[in-house]
C-alpha cells in the first residue's frame, strides 16, 4: 500500500486528484439537476456514464478504491440502463456518487460506510439484474 504522507511528490499528485474531483462533483451535481427540471434523456444518462467511468478508471491509483467501485457500478449501470429506467432510481444512483466524491474532496478519504449505504445495495442488485 502506498504511504502517500510520506513522500512529497505522491502528496502533490494526490491532492492535486482530490482537486480536480471538485469539477467532476459539480458535473454529477449538474446532471441530477438537468435530469430534475429537463427530464431524463440518453444524452443525459451518457454525461453521467462519462463521469462515472473516468472516475471508476483512475480513482484507486490516487488510493481510492471505494470510490472507483461506486463510479465502475454507476458505468455498468448507465451503460445498460435506457430512459426508460425509473427517474428517481437513476438519481438516487447518481446522488451516491456525488455523496462519494463529497467525501474525498471534504476529507481526502474514502468513505467505507458508503459501502453499506442502501443505494449501494440496491446500484450492485440493479447492475447484476441488468447483466442478466
Amino acid at each position: 500500500m502506498i504511504d502517500w504522507e510520506s513522500d512529497p511528490d505522491l502528496k502533490n499528485l494526490r491532492d492535486d486528484f482530490i482537486s480536480s474531483l471538485k469539477g467532476r462533483l459539480e458535473k454529477i451535481i449538474l446532471v441530477q439537476e438537468e435530469i430534475l427540471n429537463l427530464g431524463i434523456s440518453s444524452e443525459r444518462i451518457y454525461e453521467g456514464q462519462i463521469i462515472a467511468h473516468s472516475l471508476a478508471g483512475i480513482a484507486e491509483t490516487y488510493g481510492f478504491p471505494i470510490l472507483t467501485l461506486i463510479a465502475a457500478k454507476l458505468d455498468d449501470f448507465l451503460d445498460f440502463c435506457s430512459k426508460n429506467y425509473p427517474t428517481h432510481e437513476i438519481l438516487e444512483f447518481m446522488n451516491l456518487l456525488e455523496l462519494a466524491l463529497k467525501e474525498t474532496v471534504k476529507g481526502g478519504i474514502d468513505s467505507r460506510i458508503l459501502l453499506e449505504d442502501v443505494r449501494m445495495k440496491r446500484l450492485t442488485f440493479a447492475v447484476e439484474s441488468l447483466l442478466d
